[in-house]
């Protein structure tokens, strides 16, 4: 039996061997989609970051004043051969051309995104389909792999600046990946764009534009939340528990009844939530004037999307009078005298008085502030608009009278020129004037210094006649 039990084992186990383990899938390379025109003459990094068509493209579109949605170019940041990089990424797609405007429009119509990216990037063409990356055995990434290009849009939440450029390309084994004419675009967070949210139990939201409220009165304190993503909800949520008690009483001493939500960027990036919460509920836009600070080491910090969010005078806790810290509906305990509690009763209506008169133009839905002050740069827009079109005006009219001016001047130079060259025909004609008379004195007195006297016909035959006769005595013979 013993025996049997092992044979059978054996047996079962040379089964169990025989049976083929499966094979690990093999992993099938194929060539990878792509949208942009592609650089192989010679196909490498250096003649992708050269190609002129990219350079032209960025900088062409690095013009443009505007796009849809009110996103613009970021100074220096177009053409580079960087792309943006930032925990505020939302996601990336690949448009059918360069073109910001498709960009642009996509942007808009995912929720909270301030800025994007577009670029062209060189990515090897012979990829794993599942990882789009080079398989190290069966399709490494080597120098000279063939490359393809593909043209992406890049979206971000933050609005980023020129510092976000930090992304300049990496290896995929041996192949080099790099970017080329890279634009960045972005626009400034308004009330209009980006809107607060409504939270339930709070007025507002009262927009401060990129302003923090900078206030000593009242403060409560500061929250901070490490996150891209603008979630007032957070700090209403803090703002409702948010309490300070008087340590001998054990009452209720402060109460946050508003708060101050925004996005502190660090040099255009790096976005974090910052809650700063009030126990006075009478700070609006006139308070709204901490833009941000530079630190000790340079960094710059700007604030963006700042809106303000009160509490109902009905959800105040009357001064003297304490509640437990998860009543949301605030309703007031007996502190144990009568007349503090009515104190607190007056007070509060004296409150109530006083926030349905700021409500009028500060708070919430019926805040006017926003449109007044909407209208006001309008106008001052529209002022400024008109004092550059003067201005202008007042330096083309000033370039033409410097033209005028330079065409007198020229006339009165070449006038000049004119009278002098006269002058100089006058000096010569006198000088050849005074020459003749001279040329006569000199001829008369060298006719005088060599003592002759200019002869005439008669004295010249008579005075040839007696040289011949002296000739002739010359010849005769002597007797």
């Amino acid at each position: 039996m013993r025996t049997e039990t092992i044979i059978s084992m054996l047996a079962f186990g040379l089964g169990a061997a025989a049976q083929k383990v499966p094979a690990a899938p093999k992993v099938k390379c194929s060539a990878r989609p792509f949208n942009g025109p592609r650089v192989d003459k010679p196909d490498t990094a250096e003649a992708f970051l050269a190609y002129e068509a990219f350079t032209n493209s960025a900088l062409l579109y690095g013009k443009v004043e505007s796009l849809t949605g009110g996103f613009a170019p970021v100074p220096d940041f177009v053409n580079l051969h960087a792309a943006a990089e930032d925990r505020s990424y939302i996601t990336t797609t690949e448009p059918a051309k360069y073109d910001p405007e498709i960009c642009a429009k996509i942007c808009n119509g995912i929720s909270g995104c301030a800025s994007f990216n577009i670029y062209y990037e060189r990515v090897p063409e012979i990829v794993n389909p599942e990882t789009l990356t080079p398989d190290p055995k069966v399709c490494p990434g080597l120098a000279d792999s063939p490359s393809v290009t593909l043209m992406r849009c890049a979206f971000f939440s933050a609005a980023l600046d020129a510092s976000s450029a930090i992304n300049f390309g990496s290896f995929q084994g041996d192949f080099q990946l790099v970017f080329a004419g890279s634009n960045l675009y972005a626009k400034e967070p308004t009330p209009e764009t980006n809107p607060g949210p409504d939270i339930e139990w709070f007025y507002g939201p009262v927009p401060f534009g990129n302003a923090a409220i900078k206030a000593r009165g009242g403060y409560l304190g500061m929250e901070i939340f490490p996150t891209s993503k603008y979630e007032p909800e957070k700090c209403a949520e803090k703002c409702t528990r948010l309490f300070r008690w008087d340590q001998d009483t054990g009452e209720v001493k402060y109460q946050c009844i508003f708060f101050n939500a925004y996005m502190l960027l660090r040099n255009g990036k790096d976005a974090s939530l910052h809650c700063a919460y009030y126990a006075n509920p009478f700070l609006g836009i006139r308070d709204a004037t901490n833009n941000g600070y530079v630190d000790v080491d340079g960094a710059k910090y700007t604030v963006r999307q700042s809106h303000g969010y009160y509490l109902p005078p009905e959800k105040w806790l009357p001064d003297n009078v304490y509640g437990e810290e998860d009543d949301r509906d605030r309703k007031p305990v007996d502190g144990g005298k009568a007349d503090k509690v009515e104190t607190g009763k007056e007070e509060k209506v004296d409150k109530e008085k006083k926030v349905e008169e700021y409500n009028a133009d500060m708070v919430g839905k019926k805040n006017e502030e926003a449109p007044k002050k909407k209208n006001q740069d309008k106008v001052e827009d529209k002022k400024e608009k008109e004092e550059k079109k003067e201005e202008k005006k007042e330096d083309k009219k000033e370039v033409k009278e410097k033209n005028e001016e330079v065409k007198e001047d020229k006339k009165e130079e070449e006038k000049k020129q004119e009278e002098v060259k006269e002058e100089v025909k006058e000096d010569k004609k006198a000088e050849d004037k005074m020459e003749e008379p001279k040329e006569e004195k000199m001829e008369e007195k060298k006719e005088e210094s060599g003592g002759k006297k200019k002869e005439t016909k008669e004295e010249r035959k008579a005075r040839k006649e007696r040289e011949r006769e002296v000739k002739k005595c010359k010849k005769k013979p002597e007797v």
